[in-house]
């Protein structure tokens, strides 16, 4: 549906330049709902804002269900408005002096053969979509911050666009809303059909509604797949790292074979997995994640690392504690039950095949 191919775009100053984009290629499926994550910087909302054609690359193409709309090479550069594409920006953009009808009907006004009847239809079925036909005659400003931007993705939809992005539409709501919209949003954009490009820099947005994840540092995607296969088979340490708060742990290859090492650590030999072929000696950097980590009485795991916990933090559904094993502190996330406290001497043990050991950086 969408092909995007060696995309570069540099923002030039009177001292500096800036690449924000370094040959990005991606593919779309139609239909599917694809999350650009990544930091503040990486590029993600650049690479956004050129797709829709905001931004003129420096070179490179994109293609929209089969049309070229953007060829540094071919001079072509097809208008935002020519594009067909329906887009919800991060502050909604709601017009506060219409009623919420008028504001999902606005982009009909300029689409000839979408009138009366049929355009009132077409307003009322988008709101439906979202929820708010039974508000269709309220005034915008009195709808809540979540009935806004269900709103605005009513008015990205009422013209029925061939892809739909979406620009952190969930970065002004608070953590309990944010939380239900996840949802709600998957829901819509399912229920469209429309194929969707999300950014955020969230990473539990992005594993829980996505069909594709692409991963972005320094204006590459260093990584795009499943959110499960993403967040299992990571294929750097810190694509790792990014997408779960992770132990950084030193350690020396004692063996591999077939995707798979022992890795000698200061917490014990931990069973990881290899992203890449690493042979018996190589010190390796472990990305373990807390929630593969348990902590256990001490005689329960006779074998295993001892350390000591420093502190712990009570999350609700979790607890996370840090424990200070020699030189280094690990983070272990545990349930919500957990009674251990700042003091308590505990064995540390790690899940096996659950977190990816890489080469040290220097």
């Amino acid at each position: 549906m969408i092909e995007i191919r060696n995309l570069e775009l540099t923002y030039r100053a009177s001292h500096s330049t800036h690449h924000a984009l370094r040959g990005v290629s991606l593919s779309v499926p139609r239909g599917a709902l694809l999350t650009l994550l990544g930091p503040s910087g990486c590029g993600k909302t650049t690479l956004l804002r050129s797709i829709a054609g905001l931004e003129t690359p420096d070179h490179g193409s994109i293609r929209i269900d089969g049309e070229t709309v953007f060829s540094a090479e071919d001079g072509i550069d097809v208008p935002s408005a020519r594009r067909n594409l329906g887009m919800v920006f991060q502050s909604y953009a709601i017009w506060p002096h219409m009623s919420v009808f008028e504001n999902a009907a606005f982009p009909l006004r300029y689409r000839s053969k979408v009138q009366g009847i049929s355009a009132r239809g077409r307003v009322m079925e988008c709101l439906a979509l979202v929820q708010l036909q039974h508000l269709a005659d309220r005034p915008a400003p009195m709808l809540s911050g979540g009935q806004q931007q269900r709103l605005a993705l009513a008015r990205a939809l009422v013209a029925s666009p061939k892809v739909l992005l979406l620009d952190e539409p969930l970065s002004n709501l608070d953590a309990r809303l944010r939380e239900e919209m996840r949802f709600e949003l998957r829901r819509i954009v399912l229920s469209s059909g429309v194929t969707t490009i999300f950014v955020t820099h969230e990473q539990t947005e992005a594993l829980s509604m996505s069909d594709i994840v692409a991963v972005m540092k320094d204006g590459n995607i260093v990584q795009a797949d499943a959110p499960r296969g993403l967040y299992q088979h990571p294929s750097s340490e810190f694509v790792a790292n990014f997408l779960v708060r992770s132990n950084l742990v030193p350690g020396t290859v004692r063996d591999s074979h077939e995707g798979q090492a022992n890795i000698d650590s200061p917490v014990g030999v931990i069973a990881c997995l290899i992203a890449s072929p690493l042979t018996a000696g190589s010190p390796v950097t472990i990305v373990l994640k807390p929630e593969s980590v348990s902590l256990l009485p001490p005689a329960q795991a006779p074998e295993a690392a001892v350390g000591q916990i420093e502190a712990t933090a009570f999350m609700g559904d979790a607890v996370e504690c840090a424990v200070r094993v020699g030189p280094i502190v690990i983070l272990a996330k545990l349930p919500g039950d957990t009674t251990l406290t700042a003091g308590d001497t505990v064995a540390i043990v790690v899940a096996p095949n659950q977190n990816t050991a890489f080469p040290a950086q220097s």
